[in-house]
């Protein structure tokens, strides 16, 4: 994101770029994309949209790797109150999406993909760690609950036995 640099002074470049790097592990699956949403807030609390970029959909082989750039346009006040003293920001990237998947047997239902990350950007407007970004899913997690569960129904039952002794 050019327009944070501010040495540049190219607020008026309001470009908001990335790439995605997508990896199929399938063996004999392939995936049918719809077009990728991909949108950036400001962070922690996600209430300013900074921009939107919308990318076309497209197919992926089984055991390929696929990248694809994207631009769009960028809010760069909300950018700019997102970004700290120091000149580094954190935003909040997320993608949504709807796959198919291509087997020997024709295509599967529809999924749809939610997922998200935290990306730190310099003054200059470009992420600070040199690797890449893990998008992680976006579903609510059970496995606190279950454990929950299943403590609240061992102590019934270890209750209940000791009632008959």
């Amino acid at each position: 994101m050019p327009s944070l640099s501010s040495a540049s002074n190219l607020t008026a470049d309001a470009t908001l770029s990335l790439t995605l790097r997508l990896v199929n592990p399938n063996q004999l699956k392939g995936i049918k994309y719809d077009p990728l949403n991909v949108t950036v807030y400001d962070f922690p609390n996600k209430s300013n949209v900074i921009g939107n970029i919308l990318m076309p959909g497209f197919y992926q082989g089984y055991r390929k790797k696929a990248t694809k750039p994207g631009q769009g346009t960028a809010n760069t006040t909300v950018a700019l109150r997102a970004v700290s003293e120091n000149g580094t920001g954190v935003f909040r990237v997320d993608m949504a999406t709807a796959v198919k998947f291509k087997t020997l047997y024709g295509y599967s239902k529809r999924h749809q993909i939610r997922i998200g990350a935290d990306v730190v950007v310099n003054a200059s407007g470009v992420k600070v760690d040199r690797k890449g970004i893990r998008l992680r899913s976006m579903a609510p997690k059970m496995g606190n609950s279950c454990v929950v569960l299943l403590g609240a129904l061992f102590n019934f039952l270890l209750f209940a036995l000791l009632d008959f002794w």
